[in-house]
Parts: structure tokens; sequence; C-alpha cells
């Protein structure tokens, strides 16, 4: 019988279907790999390209962090507007210390906020990493930080070293931050929580503890809560530093320690500057407006000078060390005869404030408001004045009597090198008045300014909001620096780094 084959159906169809299979299946894989090895190269050039990236970025962070070091430890900032290289120079990058960390070219760019850099607020520090890839290509990353000088003024009250014979109790409030050098006694009257509980902004002692006393080392504690005092805001006091800090770093502080020296040098190349004997001891000074009004004795003629006509607003009286300088502004209820312009009066002698000395505008949340009055003595005492009228002496006659003898305000910051702030005389007035500085005070510690007659003056620190961020011009600063901001700028490059743009 004749046998007939049907294609496909016998062993060699079935080897070639078998073998199409297997170049299917190949060409299949060899697809998948292809595409495997596709998307892991680009896996892995994404991943170095990150990597390489990424190491800018910390190699710009690193500039940043060497350079705020060196500035915390001293190191010499920029002393005028421009900027300047801090770290590296406009041809030559610089390698950080350490195994392919990169190169960095760092500048810092002072605050053209206000033309003295001394009383400017702050720096920009811009920092430009450079890293080189496997690809031998140039990655690069900025960043960018705000550093503040922590200024004495930024202070409601210092103390360099604290008198335990008192203590703060119900209704003391302290606006802004409270700081001193050692222990302080703190106490409440009432054996419960009170509205009227002492109240600080924020309390930083150089010291383990305070003294939960009315007077003395005695019972010594470290918590805002003890026996029936609730150092208030109570909530924000737990939260502990920068609110409520107990060993905290002590601030160096006197006339070695300041930095006084550098508001002097203001007066002496572009402001007011008394030489020695040119304002002997009881000369008698007004600021009205922007005027300066000298009286070095009853019978001496005036002399006036007008600030706004000095670069630097600053006066500065080279008196002997036991010198005593009264100083008010004009008196009257017109705000045109207060302050009108920022200033800073410092002297070598006793500061006494014979009158009130306020500001043409006392308005805090005015953000155009730069009238801002700072006061230093190297070496005397700052003297609540008193006015002799009370006890029968005589005064000087017209706008230059002392008056002291009802409510008067002093706007500004007082600071003390070497001495205290206190009344000339507690026992008057009397009964006492009330005194409400707008601002703060930095001393070595607090005298007497009352009786429980009462008699004398009852003061009252109403701080300043402004001085959180701002300060008189030339006044002197802490030696501490303050970071106020930071952030990435991967756009950052060579051609604007040393640009002014600060």
């Amino acid at each position: 019988m004749l046998a007939i084959r049907i294609p496909g159906t016998g062993r060699g169809g079935r080897r070639g279907s078998a073998l199409a299979l297997v170049v299917l299946f190949a060409f299949g894989m060899s697809i998948l790999a292809a595409a495997i090895y596709t998307l892991f190269r680009i896996n892995m050039t994404s991943f170095i390209y990150d990597r390489d990236k990424m190491q800018a970025r910390y190699t710009s962070e690193a500039g940043a962090n060497l350079a705020m070091h060196m500035i915390l430890g001293g190191a010499s900032v920029p002393g005028d507007t421009m900027p300047e290289y801090f770290m590296g120079s406009q041809l030559v990058w610089l390698d950080l210390p350490g195994n392919d960390l990169g190169e960095v070219k760092v500048v810092v760019d002072p605050s053209d906020a206000n033309p003295e850099i001394t009383e400017g607020n702050s720096y920009e520090i811009r920092s430009l990493g450079k890293n080189i890839g496997e690809d031998n290509d140039n990655y690069y990353h900025g960043t960018r930080a705000y550093m503040m000088p922590e200024n004495f003024a930024r202070f409601a009250a210092f103390l360099s070293t604290p008198n335990l014979g008192g203590f703060y109790g119900d209704g003391y409030r302290f606006d802004g931050p409270f700081f001193a050098n050692g222990p302080i006694c703190i106490w409440s009257q009432t054996g419960f929580w009170s509205p009227d509980e002492p109240m600080f902004y924020s309390l930083g002692l150089a010291s383990p503890h305070y003294y939960y006393s009315t007077g003395g080392a005695s019972n010594p504690t470290s918590v805002p809560h003890v026996g029936g005092l609730w150092i208030e805001p109570y909530d924000r006091m737990l939260l502990g530093p920068p609110y409520f800090e107990m060993n905290a770093d002590p601030i160096e502080f006197g006339p070695d320690e300041v930095d006084w020296q550098t508001a002097r040098n203001a007066a002496m190349s572009n402001g007011i500057y008394f030489a020695g004997g040119a304002a002997p001891s009881g000369t008698r000074m007004i600021v009205r407006g922007d005027t300066l009004i000298v009286k070095t004795s009853q019978a001496a003629a005036e002399q006036r000078f007008c600030i706004s006509d000095y670069g630097n607003p600053v006066v500065w009286v080279d008196n002997n060390n036991t010198d005593n300088l009264y100083l008010k502004t004009y008196p009257s209820m017109v705000d045109t005869n207060f302050l009108t312009v920022p200033l800073t009066i410092g002297m070598r002698g006793n500061l006494y404030m014979a009158g009130s000395f306020r500001y043409a505008n006392e308005d805090c949340l005015d953000p155009s408001n730069k009238i801002l009055a700072g006061f230093i003595t190297v070496y005397g005492d700052i003297l609540m004045a008193h006015d002799p009228e009370t006890t029968g002496g005589a005064d000087w006659a017209g706008i230059w009597e002392v008056e002291t003898f009802v409510n008067w305000q002093f706007n500004g910051v007082l600071m003390a090198l070497s001495g205290e702030i206190r009344a000339e005389n507690y026992w008057y007035p009397q009964p006492s008045v009330d005194l409400t500085i707008l601002g703060g005070y930095i001393v070595v510690e607090e005298g007497i300014t009352t009786t429980t007659m009462p008699s004398g003056f009852d003061w009252a620190i109403h701080y300043d909001t402004r001085l959180m961020s701002m300060h008189p011009p030339f006044f002197p600063s802490t030696g501490k620096w303050d970071l106020i901001a930071w952030w990435e700028d991967p756009s950052m490059n060579e051609h604007w780094l040393d640009l002014n743009l600060y």
C-alpha cells in the first residue's frame, strides 16, 4: 500500500518547531537582557550623577560650616559692605581637609542695611562646592547661611555679678531675654499659682541653679517650679534652652573684655567727640530732634551739634572716670522735640538720667522706625538723678533743670561696664515715682532704687522688641554669633559668588 506523509507531522517537523521556539526564546531573552542592561546602566549613571551631585552638596555645606566655625573662633569678617573671599579665592579653589572631600570657594558678604558694618546686623556666607565626578565632569552646589553677631542690646536685663541681697518676686516682668553670669533669687509670695508670678521671656544663668529665696544663697533649685513659685510662662520654661537654661556659658563682661573702643573710635573718626576736659564733670546735655545741645556749666554758652551732619551717629565724652554727665531730651510734649535719629552716647564717668529721654516715634512695631539709642559708661554708674528741688536745693534754670520728681520715661539701652544702675538718692522723691525704661540694661549689678516707705523710683522695663534684630549704632557685641538662616542653593555658580548681593 502506498503511504502518504503529511508535511509537519513527522519527527523532522517537530524538530523544526522546537528550533523556531528556541530562536524566538533566545531573541526575547536578548531583548530582555538588553533592556535590563540599559535600565541598569541608566540607574548606575543616575546613581553616579546623584552621588557626585550629593558630594558637591556635602562639600558646600562643609565649606559653610568651616567658615562659621572660624568666625565663631574669632576670625576677622569684612570691615566694609563689599563681600570678601573667606576661603579660596576668585582664581583658586580650596581643597577641604581630608580625602576626596572636594573643593570650595567661600565668600562673606556683609549686610548693606547699615553703612557701618559694626552697626550692621548680619553677614551672608556663600559657599560653592565643586566635585569632580567619575566622568570627569565638574558638579557644583551652593549653600547660603546668615550669621548675626549677638549684641548686648538684645537683653532686657544682663547682670555680670548679680546681687543676692534681693529677689525677683510677684509682678516682675521681663518681656525680653534675661541673662546673668551667676545665680539670682526668685520668690513668689503666694503658696499657689497666681496671675502675677515672675515672668521672663527667657531666663539664662551661668550657674547650675537659682535660689528660691527672698535673698541669700539658700534653697538652690534648677527647675521652673518649686514651692509656690511657677516661673512664667511656665509651659515655655518647660521647653528648656533657650527659654530656660541653667549652666549656660558665661558672657565675658567689663572694660577689658567688651569692645567699647569701636564706639569711641567711630565718634573720633566721623562723630561728635569731646576730648579730655572738653566736657567737665557736671556737664549737661539735651537732645532735641537730631540736635545735641551741650552746656558745660550754668554760666557757659550753649553748644549745638547736628547729629545728622556726621557720618557716625555717636557721641563720645572722654571725661574722667568719676566725672558726672547729665542727659535728657528736650522738656516738651511735642514728639519732634524728642530723638529723631539713631544715636549712641558713651563716656568714661557716671551717667545721670536727668529726666525723660524719649523717641519721636515710640511705635516698636513700626518697621520703618529705626530710632534707637544706646548709652555706655566704661567706668562709672548709671544713676537716676536726684532732683535738688525736692529737698529745697538749687537747680539749673529753664530747660536745664533735673526733672525726676514726677513719673518719667527713659528710652534706650543702658550699659555700665564697671558699675551698677541705681538711684542717686533713693529716699526721694516721696512718695516714689514711676520710671519706665523702654529698652534694657546691661550692668555689673543692680543697686538700690527705692524703699518700702515708698520713696525713690519704682522702675519697670518695657522691652523694645526691635532689639531682637536691631541695635544702636556701634553698640558692643558679646563676641558670640547666632545662625539665623540656612538654605541650599543648587543654582549657585562662580559668576555671581562674589557679587554684592546682600
